[in-house]
């Protein structure tokens, strides 16, 4: 509003809480005009906030003055002076607050996970020629995981610590022989593929090795010893290690317990070290459910059909509601 080349603003507001209660009224005038040297005005703040059932319990208020230099002064337009009525015409605004406390939502998503299985495949004394009898099982199940989407990551030969690690005037050695024990479980597997009719069983990265032997036992100056000292530390490392916790079943425990010499054991365990490791691997997608935390918010809503009367009224007391 200008009166006679002064601005005049006016800013009532009232604040109430979702019961109707008056929280905080606050009101705020201001007058400014422009000058040659600048804009000045003058602000006053009046407010208050409830204190116990009283919303006028604690008043405030403060008067500013306000310059604005360098700011050139609005041109004066000349107007007609016209008598007009000015008509009061308030309007009222309500939402409706809604306290929502935090809360845990289940949901689901899509991950990829990868799974791995190992199989071993035996071989005979001394040689890279595959054990059926004791194979038969882990063939079936190498066949059943290649038809279902597993891939060979790697394949890893092994030989019992009977036997010199390096060639001889008639045997290869362990060193030697155990790559030829990977190399057979590849024969092994390709064949696999083709009676499955599967093009590629092999992962773009598998590693084929020669691992050597398990459990060798060894002096101090690197030479190996043999039986009996060495078939009773293989024994004993075949009980403890973690990778032969799918060999020991109840049954061959129970026959390594009844076994009295370091040989009888040896017998037990060493077919089960002459092995290749066939590690699988398959990338699936699968639905997973997880835990969402949601924080505590405030939901706000207009309310239809405008404020209800009782709640104009509790915030202005002095208005006139028309029915």
């Amino acid at each position: 509003m200008r009166v006679r080349g002064w601005r005049i603003s006016v800013a009532p507001e009232t604040t109430i809480d979702s019961s109707g209660n008056v929280t905080d009224i606050q009101g705020r005038v201001g007058v400014e005009t422009d000058t040659r040297i600048g804009t000045i005005g003058v602000e006053g703040r009046l407010g208050s906030q409830a204190v116990g059932d009283d919303p006028l319990g604690g008043i405030q208020g403060g008067i500013s003055l306000i310059f604005t230099p360098g700011r050139p002064p609005e041109r004066r337009s000349r107007c007609d002076r016209r008598r007009v009525t000015l008509v009061e015409n308030i309007r009222y605004e309500c939402q409706q607050e809604r306290d929502i406390p935090a809360q845990q939502v289940t949901r689901t998503r899509e991950v990829e996970r990868q799974q791995e299985r190992t199989r071993f495949l035996y071989f005979d004394y001394a040689t890279s020629r595959i054990n059926n009898s004791l194979s038969a099982s882990s063939l079936g199940e190498l066949s059943v995981d290649l038809s279902e989407g597993f891939r060979v990551s790697s394949i890893r030969g092994f030989t019992s610590p009977e036997g010199p690690r390096e060639a001889g005037v008639r045997f290869q050695g362990n060193e030697q022989l155990s790559r030829e024990r990977a190399e057979a479980g590849v024969s092994q597997v390709q064949q696999l593929c083709a009676r499955e009719g599967i093009g590629n069983c092999f992962a773009a990265s598998a590693d084929i090795s020669g691992q050597g032997e398990l459990y060798t036992l060894e002096t101090l100056t690197g030479e190996e010893v043999e039986r009996p000292q060495q078939a009773e530390f293989a024994a004993t490392e075949f009980t403890t290690q973690q990778q032969e916790e799918m060999h020991r079943t109840p049954g061959l425990t129970r026959r390594l317990e009844r076994a009295r010499t370091p040989d009888e054991r040896a017998d037990i365990v060493y077919p089960l070290l002459r092995r290749a490791a066939i590690t699988l691997t398959r990338t699936q997608r699968v639905t997973e459910s997880f835990t969402e935390e949601i924080p505590a918010r405030i939901e706000r809503r207009d309310i239809l059909g405008g404020c209800p009367p009782d709640i104009i009224q509790s915030a202005f007391p002095q208005a006139r509601i028309s029915p």
